[in-house]
């Protein structure tokens, strides 16, 4: 393929392929993105909800837990915090970013949202600690592989994703201390 560029009248030679197009400021909100990352979070938390038992049932309440416990309010609002956090890094995904790792960045970000969602009702229904410290691992894993990602390519995601970063880190350290408190 030659090196020529295309003609400045934006027609494309053939075999060449046309630019990807980026958002540029002050462009507005494209709404095909948006939709389509509104979409995916509010499903995900649909299905969530659904597959979620109503009580952790007398297994999950007579675990010995690690202090400190999140409060159930604080971590509700974590929760729906977490849905919007995602519909943003998906939707800044599919408009800013335009290199290979773009699809890596839409993968892992459904990928750590379905393992999120999946995380309570595996560990309720299975009762497996062992299960839980996994997936928990699962999670923050691909959160800390995502902010790698995501630093040199898209700083405004990244800050998006740094909390949820350090509490899916948060979340592994409990999952493992909950482990070793019950052991035996």
């Amino acid at each position: 393929m030659t090196t020529t560029p295309n003609p400045p009248d934006g027609s494309l030679r053939p075999g060449t392929l046309r630019p990807a197009r980026t958002s540029t400021p002050g462009e507005g909100v494209r709404t095909k993105p948006l939709a389509v990352a509104i979409l995916a979070c509010a499903s995900v938390a649909v299905a969530t909800v659904m597959v979620s038992p109503a009580a952790p049932g007398p297994w999950y309440e007579e675990l010995v837990r690690p202090t400190p416990v999140i409060p159930d309010l604080v971590y509700a609002v974590l929760v729906a915090a977490f849905y919007v956090a995602f519909a943003v890094l998906l939707y800044r995904a599919q408009v800013h970013l335009r290199d290979p790792a773009r699809r890596v960045v839409l993968a892992l970000t459904v990928g750590v949202m379905l393992v999120q969602s999946a995380w309570s009702p595996v560990l309720v229904r299975v009762q497996s600690l062992d299960a839980g410290v996994a997936m928990a691992g699962v999670v923050a894993g691909g959160m800390v592989a995502l902010l790698f990602i995501l630093l040199p390519r898209d700083r405004v995601a990244a800050l998006v994703l740094a909390p949820y970063a350090a509490l899916a880190l948060h979340d592994f350290w409990w999952a493992r201390a909950l482990m070793r408190l019950n052991a035996g």
